[in-house]
């Protein structure tokens, strides 16, 4: 069984995108969406009409990614 997209984030990405999504209001979805485990990528649609905020994203969930990528030797995301 594969693990679930949001299992395979590292902990420093989950703090990334909470910081960043920490200026939207507690109650936007976005931010609803990541407590629920929402997987970084899928965020970006939430908040479309910030595209600061879309690039900031996208740009921890590349880091997160490399970071899986450096630690796991032989790490095959499918």
């Amino acid at each position: 069984m594969q693990p679930a997209i949001r299992d395979r984030c590292d902990p420093q990405e989950r703090a990334e995108v909470a910081a960043l999504l920490a200026v939207l209001p507690p109650e936007h979805p976005a931010r609803e969406a990541c407590a629920r485990g929402t997987d970084t990528i899928a965020l970006t649609h939430l908040v479309a009409d910030r595209p600061e905020l879309v690039e900031a994203l996208k740009q921890a969930f590349l880091a997160g990614y490399a970071r899986l990528l450096e630690g796991s030797g032989g790490f095959r995301p499918f």
